[in-house]
């Protein structure tokens, strides 16, 4: 009886469900003919502009019925073309509202759908997917069809008219991950676009608008290296950097997030490494991973005790990621030698070893530890860090010690994880094997007359002789200090 019951109300539903279409599908067609009427007086300029706003809530409602409709979406791009301003104009107030409604409604009958697969989705589920995303697809070529291959859009962003931007983007958005090449093409074809999206950037006082600016240009920067280029040189790396200024790094939101992915699709550019090596770049990178480690001191001492606990993975996203920047300027993989030795240096001069001092906090996190670790791997061969190793600095985060003389008491000391210890000393012995000049130094240090200023950190070889010392007499007893006597007589030999 139950199953009787369930099949009726399945039925139902379905004859609910096909009225619903058939209703949608005649008004569309009915809207059709009302936004394609003559609007050249006020009486039927008004007649379009509300036909717009029901289209656009048929659009939310029934997308599919609208897509299905003849000449439907057709009929709302001849609606943008011919309100649209000419070029270097402004759009035009009365025609605000009708533009809105009619980017809107074009967004709304293509899908963001879904990206996941599950071997639990109902059937119907996944053939409606199919169908949406089959549904935006029809969509977006029409879109490029008659918008002059997007260039009709693209000039929108030209506009000051916030809304009309807003739109725009979210629109070449949806567009963009179904059909890439066009807007590529159209931008590389008129580069004033990235110009004016890169404003927007750098300007806008509007929250939400400068973010669905920023994922436009996450997309457009994803792999072509020719608009890679052109946001370079318009400012974006320093725009970025700018930005995080105002982000928490330790909270890894989204803006920072997306920020830094921005960052590491240009990074990999051997042009755009060129322009950070000249600029600041650099020194903002090495400055942003700082933050993104300890905090700012303010945020730190006034807001401690009231920021709620963050998950690890969240805390140390901006982090990776800006690692991860660092390192594809270190090591890049297709760049000739000299270019990466010069990637290091650059990174080197902006201090980027002295991120290793942040080592000695036992407060942080072992994931952060190991990104710094990865970090001075791959500034290790650079000639220049030998030199930072052992140079008496005059800084107020080094306090004037050498940095090997912390790293050699982050590596042998009493505390320090063994996952820590073991990268560490790796890095750490390789380095002193590779510079001539830093075994010297090291050497030096074994002399009792050469103390630290610090009394909290001993001189490398001082350290050296006290933990071979310490294994003499207690025998070679207890797997730390093994582990701690081969690190010490790994960097003597």
């Amino acid at each position: 009886m139950a199953q009787s019951g369930s099949l009726l109300d399945a039925l139902g539903q379905s004859i609910l469900d096909s009225a619903s279409s058939i209703d949608a599908h005649i008004d569309a067609g009915a809207l059709v003919d009302r936004i394609s009427g003559d609007c050249s007086t006020a009486s039927g300029h008004r007649a379009r502009q509300f036909a717009l706003a029901e289209f656009k809530a048929l659009a939310k409602r029934a997308p599919g019925a609208v897509v299905a409709t003849e000449g439907a979406v057709v009929a709302i791009l001849r609606v943008v073309e011919k309100i649209s301003p000419p070029q270097d104009e402004e759009l035009a107030d009365e025609n605000v509202e009708s533009m809105q409604d009619a980017l809107e409604c074009l967004s709304s009958l293509m899908s963001t759908g879904s990206s996941k697969s599950s071997a639990s989705k109902d059937s119907k589920i996944e053939e409606k997917e199919r169908a949406d995303e089959q549904q935006g697809q029809l969509v977006a070529e029409l879109i490029v069809k008659h918008t002059e291959n997007v260039k009709q859009l693209l000039r929108l962003l030209c506009l000051s008219e916030t809304s009309t931007q807003y739109d725009a983007m979210i629109l070449l958005q949806k567009i963009y991950v179904r059909l890439p090449e066009p807007v590529n093409a159209a931008i590389l074809a008129d580069p004033r676009s990235l110009g004016h999206l890169m404003h927007v950037l750098q300007t806008s006082p509007i929250d939400y608008v400068r973010n669905e600016c920023l994922s436009l240009l996450l997309l457009l920067t994803a792999a072509n290296a020719d608009i890679q280029t052109i946001v370079t040189v318009q400012g974006f790396i320093e725009t970025v950097f700018s930005i995080l200024e105002d982000e928490d790094l330790a909270l890894g939101g989204k803006v920072a997030r997306d920020l830094l992915q921005c960052l590491m699709n240009i990074v990999g550019n051997s042009t755009c490494q060129k322009y950070l090596r000249e600029t600041d770049g650099a020194a903002s990178l090495v400055s942003a991973i700082s933050v993104a480690v300890a905090g700012r001191p303010s945020e730190e001492d006034d807001e401690e005790d009231e920021r709620p606990e963050i998950p690890g993975e969240s805390r140390w996203a901006c982090l990776s990621l800006l690692v991860d920047a660092a390192l594809s300027l270190a090591s890049p993989p297709d760049a000739a030698e000299a270019e990466a030795e010069a990637n290091r240096l650059a990174l080197v001069k902006a201090g980027a070893l002295d991120l290793c001092r942040h080592l000695s906090d036992p407060q942080l996190a072992e994931a952060a530890q190991l990104m710094l670790v990865r970090l001075f791997q791959s500034l290790e061969k650079c000639p220049q860090a030998a030199d930072r190793l052992q140079s008496f600095g005059r800084g107020k985060q080094d306090s004037g010690r050498p940095l090997l003389f912390d790293l050699a008491a982050v590596l042998l000391g009493p505390v320090t994880r063994l996952s820590l210890r073991n990268a560490l000393g790796r890095v750490l012995c390789r380095c002193v094997a590779r510079h001539a000049s830093l075994q010297s130094f090291l050497c030096s240090s074994l002399s009792p007359e050469l103390q630290a200023d610090s009394p909290e950190v001993r001189p490398a070889g001082r350290l050296l002789v006290d933990v071979l010392e310490a294994a003499c007499l207690s025998g070679g007893g207890g797997s730390a200090s093994v582990e701690v006597s081969w690190f010490a007589l790994s960097l003597l030999l």
